[in-house]
């Protein structure tokens, strides 16, 4: 049975002014090649609980609805669930509700629930796990695409909806920070994306060309939605560990 309890939701989303020494993780070292370019913004980091209302889920739609034909046309808004400690999400209910009125979010294999349209910004995400601390990020995927073989552009969508679904929720100093950078558009922007899958090494590729792209750890790599030589539908290929 349902209960009626809130949703907390992690925003893995902090702009840090000392680029080199992002919180609670080393940077990657860089190369030779990444050593003479300028220091790049990381955007990630810390944490912070809140309530996702609909006005979070409408802004990620907007923005979605806004954007796709520039980035990627064919492509579905997805958004991925996970347990914040790690722990499995099986039996995981989840749903919107607005006064009396309840649409439920069916999971699919891959731990990822599509929100309809919405008329309004009313309604609230609930789950039955009580106040325990769930991740929701939006996923964005094309047709013909996993999340080991990306289309440039879906990231590129996918950094400028999750900007638009939480950018109220930071600080005005990161808000400042991210738009004077460039936002999503910008080189210096660190867009780090989590695999569920350990990886070992990713590229982005077009054609004849390649470039390495860089991994945080076994789980996340730096989308390179900033590099200008790629356009959006260059693939970014992961290989797993």
């Amino acid at each position: 049975m349902k209960t009626n309890l809130s949703l907390i939701v992690a925003i893995a989303l902090l702009a840090s002014a000392a680029p080199a020494q992002p919180q609670a993780m080393a940077q990657p070292k860089p190369d030779a090649a990444q050593a003479d370019a300028e220091p790049e913004i990381i955007v990630t980091g810390f944490s912070k609980p809140f309530k996702l209302t609909g006005k979070q889920l409408v802004r990620a739609q907007q923005a979605f609805v806004a954007k796709r034909s520039e980035f990627a046309p064919d492509s579905q808004l997805y958004f991925r669930v996970a347990s914040q400690d790690g722990s499995s999400i099986e039996g995981l209910d989840l749903y919107l509700k607005n006064g009396d009125e309840i649409i439920d979010l069916p999971l699919d294999s891959q731990s990822r629930f599509i929100v309809p349209a919405l008329s309004n910004k009313d309604w609230t995400l609930y789950a039955n796990r009580g106040r325990k601390a769930l991740s929701v990020t939006p996923s964005i995927l094309s047709p013909g695409t996993s999340d080991l073989n990306r289309r440039l552009g879906d990231l590129r969508l996918q950094c400028n909806v999750y900007w638009a679904m939480l950018s109220p929720e930071t600080s005005i100093f990161a808000r400042a920070l991210f738009s004077s950078a460039g936002g999503c558009k910008s080189g210096k922007f660190g867009y780090y994306v989590n695999t569920e899958r350990a990886i070992a090494s990713g590229s982005v590729s077009n054609g004849g060309t390649s470039i390495p792209i860089r991994l945080w750890g076994d789980h996340r790599y730096a989308a390179p939605i900033g590099e200008k030589r790629m356009p959006n539908d260059a693939r970014v290929v992961l290989q797993p560990a």
